[in-house]
């Protein structure tokens, strides 16, 4: 027998072979930037979507995030990595476009004056509430300062997709479809997703690596 498995001060490494599988306790990213980062953009998309705004509507934006994230603010990114490490670049898009995808973080989008703006004037800071929730949680809260005088702030927001609240699975499919049909093709896509979902055997394993690596 191996004391790396039966010596008793570390079965709690082995102890629940089998039963835990630690695949399920992984994040699902809604947005394709620095997981740091998507506490920020959800918070800005659910005042957005809340007080039916446009970004003309915003002055100035601040961050209140923890400190890692803070470090990471990245107000103007000049590549594709950057983009998708910057905490104030990707918040600026959330506002500007409603949304965040992979077109989003691609160089045509350094040059938008409206991201610029935001990305530029937007204060980020570190809240030590949220530090020390970190890293088994990731908060961060906006505050919008309107055109009109009026400031809304978004309170303390989680970034989305946690094993302890994780999203559904037409969710997840849903992002898998909108970034791989444009790649793929319709037809590719599906079947991939069939053969993710119901490989049960080599040959299917094998149909499936074949999608996976054959050239677009």
């Amino acid at each position: 027998p191996a004391i790396s498995v039966e010596a008793p001060e570390v079965s709690d490494h082995w102890s629940d072979l089998g039963l835990k599988w630690l695949i399920l306790d992984q994040y699902y990213k809604p947005f394709p930037v620095c997981r740091w980062a998507q506490p920020g953009i959800q918070a800005v998309l659910n005042l957005r979507h809340q007080h039916r705004l446009q970004s003309q509507d915003v002055e100035t934006i601040e961050l209140t995030t923890f400190s890692e994230a803070q470090r990471l603010a990245g107000h103007d990114p000049k590549t594709t990595e950057e983009a998708q490490y910057s905490t104030a670049f990707s918040t600026a898009v959330a506002l500007v476009r409603g949304h965040v995808g992979p077109e989003d973080v691609g160089t045509e989008s350094f040059t938008d004056p409206e991201i610029q703006r935001l990305a530029r004037c937007m204060i980020v800071s570190e809240k030590q509430e949220y530090n020390d929730l970190f890293p088994a949680q990731r908060f961060s809260d906006v505050t919008l300062h309107l055109r009109d005088g009026r400031r809304l702030n978004s309170g303390p927001t989680a970034a989305t997709g946690d094993s302890s609240d994780p999203v559904s699975y037409e969710t997840m499919a849903l992002k898998y479809r909108q970034y791989s049909i444009p790649i793929l093709g319709e037809t590719r896509s599906k079947t991939i997703e069939e053969l993710v979902l119901n490989s049960t055997n080599e040959a299917s394993v094998e149909a499936l690596l074949a999608l996976l690596v054959e050239p677009v």
